[in-house]
């Protein structure tokens, strides 16, 4: 590719590094806590909710990664994530609300039943926070990719990655998570693929190349998907036009084009089985000759 990625300049840091491990030792001291006092049922039940709430939540990010490059012609991973996370979050707290409708804590109970309902709890408390964690990695390195995909659109401006003091903690928290041996595991047990991050970067500097994302779009995969009637539609709708262009998502989201596509199982299939990976490294290597 013709662009290299400013965020290559920002070093980690063991002591960030530290901080989030000493955070998250805390976080499962506190949910354990919390467990004991929720009791059982409510503490499997929101355990549960945040499993389902997660995995609803990763499926409409890892589908709409693919939608969102051909709508807005830029990186996936912020918009998508917006929407998977707020998916997430209502699942969550319907959950929660109905469990604390429908069951008690476990200072409602006496005697042997306290101590056995709160151990119950206490184990669920540490599921969740473990569970918690888990989903945090995966947030760390997703912002870093957000920032990664800010100092890059600088480095296009002639501008110094210091002139983004975000977008460089953004990245050099994402570096330090992945630091060492610890930084190793991490990036195993993060439950979003490496394919996700790699496609993610390929499309932060694809789309800053004109020919390459010209290669992309007339890729025989991408014209298949393109030549979806609901897709052509809704690409084609004005109002799909102006609200991309204003960057007014809740806009985009009340569009009946839109609805009618994404509520579409065919378009679904067909974008989980679209071949990001293939056609970005097509794209990029056809640069690089």
């Amino acid at each position: 590719m013709k662009f290299s990625l400013a965020s290559n300049l920002i070093l980690s840091s063991s002591e960030w590094q530290m901080i989030i491990c000493m955070g998250a030792s805390l976080w499962l001291l506190f949910e354990v806590w919390r467990g004991w006092q929720l009791g059982f049922f409510r503490g499997l039940l929101k355990f549960l909710a945040l499993i389902v709430a997660w995995f609803a939540g990763s499926t409409i990010v890892a589908t709409l990664s693919t939608l969102f490059i051909f709508l807005f012609h830029t990186s996936s991973s912020l918009i998508s994530s917006v929407v998977g996370v707020s998916v997430g979050i209502i699942i969550y707290f319907i959950v929660n609300f109905l469990s604390a409708l429908l069951f008690k804590k476990t200072n409602h109970y006496r005697g042997f039943l306290r101590g056995l309902f709160g151990i119950g709890g206490a184990c669920w408390g540490l599921l969740f926070g473990l569970f918690f964690i888990w989903g945090t990695i995966s947030l760390i390195r997703s912002l870093g990719l957000v920032g990664e995909m800010r100092l890059l659109k600088a480095e296009q401006q002639g501008l110094p990655a210091v002139s983004d003091p975000l977008a460089c903690n953004l990245v050099r928290i994402k570096k330090s998570i992945e630091l060492g041996p610890l930084g190793v595991w991490f990036v195993q047990v993060d439950p979003l693929t490496s394919a996700f991050y790699a496609n993610t970067k390929k499309s932060m500097i694809l789309l800053q190349d004109h020919d390459a994302f010209i290669r992309f779009m007339n890729a025989p995969n991408t014209q298949e998907l393109l030549a979806q009637p609901l897709m052509k539609k809704m690409i084609n709708d004005p109002q799909v036009q102006q609200a991309i262009s204003s960057g007014n998502l809740f806009q985009l989201v009340k569009n009946k084009n839109v609805q009618q596509a994404l509520s579409d199982p065919t378009l679904w299939k067909q974008l989980k089985s679209f071949d990001l990976s293939t056609v970005l490294n097509q794209a990029c290597k056809q640069g690089e000759e």
